[in-house]
This record gives structure tokens, C-alpha cells and sequence, in this order.
């Protein structure tokens, strides 16, 4: 029963982290992706 528990608890820790590390990239994608559209946008404010 115990070594459930234990599985069980290091599950949860390990999908806790695998959501933080997806946020954080998702959110750094977010940002690259705006500084692209604003750079897309000026080249044709340009053309």
C-alpha cells in the first residue's frame, strides 16, 4: 500500500513539473512570436 502512495505522490510531483515546463516554454514561444509579428508588421508598413 505504501509504495502506491509513494508512486501515486511521485506522479503528481512529475506532473506538476511537466505543466511548469510547459508554460514556460509556451510563454516564451508567445513572446518570440510577438516580437516576429511586430517585425512582420513594420516590413510591411515599410513595403
Amino acid at each position: 500500500m505504501f509504495d502506491r502512495v509513494a508512486l501515486w505522490e511521485n506522479m503528481k510531483d512529475k506532473i506538476t513539473e511537466l505543466k511548469s515546463t510547459y508554460y514556460e516554454e509556451k510563454q516564451q514561444n508567445d513572446v518570440k512570436k510577438g516580437a516576429r509579428m511586430v517585425e512582420l508588421k513594420a516590413m510591411l508598413n515599410e513595403a
